[in-house]
């Protein structure tokens, strides 16, 4: 576990010392949860005299929740396509290779440096949109029910999506030879991915507890089969071939 760590500290001061690209990243994951909160706490205001139309908007919440908070893991994914593209670019992989670390360890090491960047996105993203429906919302209640499911899908949800993308991102990386084809590509494969969470909040804003931890086991059960995957295609040898 500390060689994991070890190569996830490393990643993330590389990735976060790239300040364009963090910035780039960061301003819609702090912009639109904003904007978002602000016309959806806006609505509330507006259809509190019509229950038909608050119970409608209601029904949106997990919808628009989700939507911010997968927009916060993106700022994990710029760390995740740097993850090895980026080091055969800047000509640091060779030493990473040659040390007495297996496979698994470098692509977990990977996948882990940014996991906690996106995880504080995600849930951060979500806490913006939720303050400021709140505060736009003016005395009007913040549709309670619906507010509550938001932010138990959401709490839930997040570490297990985060997992998929960027395990995704780190695989697409290990396959590429610059920073820039590996985040085409990972965007590529992974807007799919994103419509069908977006798609997933809307429809399991009122499912039963039970069936959403079915749900969500299933997908912590594909996270864990796509490190393992990642970790047997990480291909040292090619790597180390390639660069030659």
């Amino acid at each position: 576990m500390r060689k994991v760590w070890l190569i996830a500290c490393k990643d993330m001061k590389e990735g976060f010392g790239r300040r364009t690209v963090v910035l780039r990243v960061m301003i819609p994951v702090l912009v639109l949860p904003v904007m978002y909160g602000g016309i959806f706490g806006y609505a509330v205001r507006r259809v509190a005299a019509n229950p038909k139309a608050a119970a409608m908007l209601s029904g949106q919440m997990s919808f628009y929740a989700a939507f911010v908070a997968l927009l916060g893991i993106m700022l994990g994914t710029a760390i995740a396509a740097d993850a090895i593209a980026g080091e055969k670019e800047r000509r640091t992989i060779e030493p990473l290779m040659a040390t007495p670390v297996s496979d698994l360890e470098i692509f977990t090491g990977k996948v882990v440096a940014g996991f906690l960047p996106s995880i504080l996105g995600g849930y951060g993203s979500a806490v913006l949109f939720f303050v400021t429906a709140r505060l736009l919302a003016g005395a009007q209640p913040l549709l309670i029910p619906a507010a509550s499911n938001a932010a138990r899908l959401i709490l839930l949800a997040i570490p297990v999506v985060t997992a998929i993308f960027l395990a995704v991102g780190v695989m697409v990386s290990a396959r590429s030879t610059t920073v820039t084809g590996a985040t085409q590509v990972s965007a590529l494969l992974t807007m799919p991915v994103f419509g069908g969470m977006v798609y997933f909040a809307l429809r399991a804003g009122g499912w039963p507890f039970s069936w959403l931890l079915l749900v969500l086991g299933g997908a912590a059960a594909v996270a864990i089969l796509l490190l393992l995957l990642g970790a047997r295609a990480l291909g040292r040898e090619e790597i180390i071939a390639r660069l030659d």
